[in-house]
């Protein structure tokens, strides 16, 4: 736990969202979406950038001198060659020196969820809490390539799944939440921030995600 700690102090969450993605991005620590009753805005600022504390928590597990990780290059499929280059370097800056591999977009997916690099870093969709828990949490998901489970992880997820709808199921998956930022199960850095125009006439009504078309509904305004 300290080194996956670690990784999510070495990132600079607001470089990220104000330069690298000026306008259309925020930072954030968790897997889920910010209109979502499993997020809590409070956990975004749980993993400031602090290299000093990062070198610390690496020297307690065992890496003092950091290590290396080989790890897909995605420019092809997702993200820029400048969100690498600020990976590297932010995660270099606590010892973890990363070799980027080219990967052929066609072989992008299987790669990651084979379990053949044991770090990447990419983009992943966010919809409703069960679904985001279903796509990478579940020791079988998808996005756990190396089906990691935790006790204490299971019988939050146990209870959240099986909760009362309303506030009981809500504090349930914001638990689930809580734990997942906590033990740094994973480092999210930043989550889009989508921009809609439209005509006169027409109406954009946001929709839940998850429920297709997923996006947003429109129609023809009133009047």
């Amino acid at each position: 736990m300290e080194v996956r700690q670690a990784i999510n102090l070495a990132l600079d969450r607001d470089l990220f969202a104000n330069a690298l993605i000026p306008g259309g991005s925020r930072k954030t620590a968790q897997i889920f979406a910010s209109d979502t009753t499993a997020y809590d805005e409070s956990l975004d600022d749980m993993y400031p950038r602090d290299v000093a504390k990062a070198k610390k928590l690496m020297a307690e597990a065992g890496h003092p001198d950091g290590f290396s990780v080989t790890m897909p290059d995605l420019t092809s499929f997702a993200g820029t060659p400048a969100l690498n280059t600020a990976v590297e370097k932010q995660l270099g800056a606590i010892g973890v020196k990363v070799k980027w591999e080219k990967v052929p977009p066609q072989e992008v997916l299987g790669a990651m969820q084979s379990g053949e690099y044991p770090m990447f870093f990419t983009s992943m969709p966010s919809k409703k809490p069960w679904q985001d828990i279903q796509l990478s949490v579940l020791r079988s998901a998808a996005w756990n390539p190396f089906q990691t489970s935790d006790p204490e992880l299971t019988e939050l997820v146990r209870a959240a799944r099986y909760a009362d709808p309303g506030p009981a199921r809500d504090a349930a998956f914001k638990a689930v939440n809580r734990w997942l930022v906590a033990n740094a199960w994973y480092a999210p850095i930043m989550a889009p921030v989508q921009a809609w125009a439209s005509g006169s006439g027409v109406r954009i009504e946001r929709q839940s995600q998850g429920s297709p078309p997923d996006l947003v509904r429109f129609q023809r305004s009133e009047g």
